[in-house]
């Protein structure tokens, strides 16, 4: 894990965005050919390297700057959310990700709501809703979907799906996505919005 965890370092200061993806890939490749009762094992095992650099002085610029170059390399968005995804099956994986403050989660939700409609149940798409409906389980992270038109978003895309094929896993995992946040209690205030009431 330290070898993968420096290779990754040295792959993002060197821009090599080939290396990258071969290191995020490994992980997810990794965390897949194990049994699932020992998967949240290796996700404790990459939140103690630290494999993202969360706990360093640049706290989460490292997997930030990592999700805001993927935004025009869909290889590289796919082996990131890939292994986020894994990381989030666990609830230490989703506070590990949450353990400085909500900008990774800001950064996620606002690359789900620039994803193209073309992408509607794409791959990429499919770990971006999973991550989002598994951080949802946290009440504090329900504001900040809110604040930034998460309910929007899911309604917007279950529309279009009456209208064209949508993955079955997108539409699972954005309406459970929705339902976590109606369920919270703060979302009250979405509601009582002047615009929102009617």
């Amino acid at each position: 894990m330290a070898d993968h965890k420096r290779r990754l370092f040295e792959a993002k200061q060197a821009g090599d965005f080939t290396a990258i993806i071969e290191v995020l890939l490994s992980l997810r490749v990794n965390s897949l050919q194990i049994s699932p009762e020992l998967r949240k094992n290796l996700v404790y095992e990459i939140i103690r390297n630290d494999i993202f650099f969360l706990t360093s002085i640049a706290k989460n610029q490292h997997l930030i700057d990592l999700l805001q170059a993927s935004q025009g390399h869909p290889q590289l968005q796919h082996a990131i959310l890939s292994l986020i995804s894994v990381i989030v099956s666990a609830l230490k994986g989703v506070e590990y990700l949450l353990m400085n403050d909500q900008m990774i989660l800001v950064a996620l939700l606002q690359m789900f709501q620039g994803m193209d409609h073309s992408s509607d149940g794409s791959v990429a798409h499919r770990f971006l809703v999973a991550i989002l409906q598994k951080m949802s389980i946290k009440a504090d992270t329900i504001p900040a979907m809110v604040d930034l038109n998460t309910i929007e978003t899911v309604i917007s895309l279950v529309k279009r799906s009456l209208h064209k094929e949508t993955h079955i896993f997108s539409l699972d995992f954005s309406t459970a996505l929705l339902a976590n946040i109606l369920h919270a209690k703060t979302t009250l205030a979405y509601f009582v919005r002047p615009e929102n009431s009617a």
